[in-house]
């Protein structure tokens, strides 16, 4: 299987004058309700949320698959470099269909999303997995056209494998590339602990014995799930 491009340049959408408006932070505290601690993050952290566009089967000349019927993109320009992924969950709450976030700072940008799927228990709501997002680009960069696609599901989860810094294995389920991501960021978030712990100049001996033992496990389990066969 190929593994898709990351993303290095800015995607061209399809153009609409219907969209571009802004999305205001009240509409969707009205129907997500958030808690105290994201508003807050969307007050330090955001100041604006733009509709950038559909991506529908009349925008782009293919065909709904399996619920994926629109793929939605929002602009959030944000106050700087930091962001908290806690303000797209409170987004995707509101955003019954696929989304593709691209975040604005200081003249670059970046691509996030959540790889979402149809609830198997209910077909109202979506299943959200972590977030994964591109490199800063610069927003002087060239535009590149959308990957190419059969349908809109497949063009979803070709955004999606763009922004996933692993490559696919050959018949891989969607579902099992993201659990496969999923797990190995979980590890290596593991891993960093345990490097952080070593490095303390106090720890004792068999304890960073244990420590450096357990790491390279991690490490081993890492890379056995990076394996491409």
């Amino acid at each position: 299987m190929t593994a898709a491009r990351p993303i290095t340049q800015r995607l061209q959408w399809p153009q609409d004058p219907a969209f571009g408006s802004t999305l205001h932070k009240n509409k969707i505290y009205e129907k997500a309700s958030p808690s105290k601690r994201q508003k807050a993050l969307f007050v330090d952290q955001v100041q604006k949320i733009i509709h950038t566009s559909i991506l529908a089967p009349s925008k782009v000349n293919l065909p709904a698959k399996n619920g994926y019927d629109e793929i939605h993109v929002f602009t959030l320009e944000i106050k700087g470099d930091e962001f908290n992924h806690e303000i797209l969950k409170v987004i995707d709450k509101v955003v019954l269909y696929p989304t593709l976030f691209i975040l604005c700072s200081s003249g670059k940008l970046k691509y996030v999303a959540a790889y979402k799927r149809p609830s198997e228990s209910d077909k109202d709501k979506w299943v959200a997995s972590s977030y994964f997002e591109s490199s800063w680009i610069s927003e002087e960069a060239d535009n590149e056209p959308l990957p190419i696609a059969l349908d809109l599901q497949a063009l979803y989860n070709q955004l999606i494998k763009c922004l996933v810094p692993l490559r696919p294995r050959p018949d891989e389920a969607m579902e099992a590339f993201i659990s496969r991501a999923e797990t190995i960021q979980t590890l290596k978030d593991k891993a960093d602990r345990l490097q952080a712990k070593i490095k303390n100049k106090k720890l004792q001996y068999n304890r960073r014995v244990e420590y450096h033992t357990a790491l390279q496990a991690l490490n081993q389990e890492i890379q056995r799930l990076k394996d491409e066969s």
